[in-house]
């Protein structure tokens, strides 16, 4: 037994666990109304789906966030009082050290530790209309006794894979290079094989241990229309990455590059206001206006069956926007999947709905968001062109619509 390995594991959990301790210290508390059973938050700030809250001595878990209500899974029963206060918890562990626990005598041990596997011979067919690589990973995978990493750059193809996978009854694990060793782990042990997807971090790690029949990496990186590409390469400061016009079916925006610009809006109606979280140890903010647009913008590529995404510098925007889509739309789960601030990865979609928020911008980050979520065929812009473009003529882009001709093209095809 690598007991190295476990002991590794071990600490993580503890050192997550004072993280977890010191943040709960400076989180806000969040007073409610109950209406119909449901909590309504009263205050400026909403948590998040996954805070830790406790009400009267009982901890629970922030499930679901939609407008301003909120509904918690707690760990017992409880009777709210009709008004009261939500208060900052720290979330259990317990679920991370039952993981560790269980995996000192799980088979996946040894390939996660020792990178000793058992031998397959990978299947003989795979879908055709993945790529080669792809194709590749799919015989695998669906022949593998145990651990599979696959490796693979934003645009490679590792959601195609996934899904065609998940059509073969395979679950993966996505973007696990995100995870922590102990949620990692605590994902592994509920299974009793694995096929990994993600680029680099602990998954390069853990490759690095295995056999070459049990590692596959995807080469494949979608193409962009150039516009796209050339926009987004003088945003990171490079050259542009291959290019492709693909057919195009939007009927709201002539061309594959938009900015939806909301300078012609009353000041105080189209600004930022101040989230009282603070955001990845920074201000927080979140701008209704933009959300209430990119939230529409989603709904109208939702309607059409588009695959889309929207980030946001911030993750109080991603909750706000989320909420809005939810109030449309009522897809939450898949809201939640698709709304993300600049940490998000959302790979690969036809359309990318990108919100400033504020009326200034880090553009670097902003390019880095956009090549982790990738457009394929569609990129919206939103926010204060004039106060934006002070910064950098980087957003002066050939086609500029404003907010209002934008929102009333589409409350007429939603009508």
């Amino acid at each position: 037994m690598n007991t190295g390995f476990l002991d590794r594991i071990a600490r993580a959990i503890e050192a997550d666990e004072r993280a977890a301790v010191a943040a709960a210290r400076v989180e806000p508390w969040y007073p409610y109304r109950l209406a119909d059973g449901r909590f309504v938050v009263t205050g400026t700030a909403l948590p998040e789906v996954g805070t830790a809250v406790r009400l009267g001595g009982v901890r629970g878990l922030v499930t679901r966030v939609d407008a301003r209500t909120v509904a918690v899974r707690f760990e017992q029963p409880v009777q709210p009082p009709p008004t009261g206060v939500l208060e900052p918890a720290v979330a259990s562990f317990a679920p991370q050290r039952a993981a560790l626990a269980a995996l000192r005598a799980h088979r996946l041990l040894a390939p996660l530790s020792e990178g000793r596997v058992a031998p397959f011979t990978p299947t003989p067919d795979a879908p055709a209309e993945l790529d080669a690589d792809q194709r590749e990973a799919f015989r695998r995978a669906l022949a593998v006794p145990d651990l599979l990493v696959v490796l693979g750059g934003p645009g490679s193809g590792k959601t195609r894979l996934a899904r065609a996978l998940a059509g073969h009854g395979v679950s993966t694990v996505d973007d696990a290079h995100r995870l922590g060793l102990p949620d990692l782990v605590a994902r592994l042990v509920t299974v009793d094989r694995a096929v990994l997807l993600g680029d680099g971090g602990l998954l390069a790690e853990l490759a690095a241990r295995l056999p070459g029949r049990n590692v596959v990496r995807l080469g494949r990186r979608r193409t962009a229309p150039p516009e796209i590409a050339e926009f987004c390469a003088r945003l990171l400061g490079g050259d542009p990455a291959a290019v492709a016009r693909p057919a195009r079916r939007d009927d709201v925006f002539a061309g594959p590059l938009a900015f939806v610009d909301t300078s012609g809006l009353p000041g105080r109606r189209r600004r930022e206001r101040p989230a009282r979280r603070r955001d990845r140890g920074r201000p927080g903010f979140y701008n209704p206006v933009e959300a209430n647009l990119l939230a529409r913008l989603a709904a109208h590529y939702e309607a059409t069956g588009r695959d889309w995404a929207v980030v946001v510098p911030y993750a109080a925007q991603a909750e706000e926007v989320t909420a809005r889509i939810v109030a449309i739309v009522g897809a939450h789960a898949r809201a939640r999947r698709n709304v993300g601030a600049e940490d998000f990865r959302g790979g690969d979609r036809q359309v990318v709905l990108y919100g400033f928020t504020r009326d200034r911008a880090d553009l670097g980050r902003t390019g880095a968001a956009l090549a982790a979520t990738r457009a394929a065929e569609q990129l919206v812009l939103v926010g204060d062109l004039p106060a934006l473009s002070r910064e950098s003529p980087v957003l002066a882009l050939p086609e500029t619509r404003a907010h209002d001709e934008v929102l009333a093209a589409l409350t007429t095809r939603r009508g």
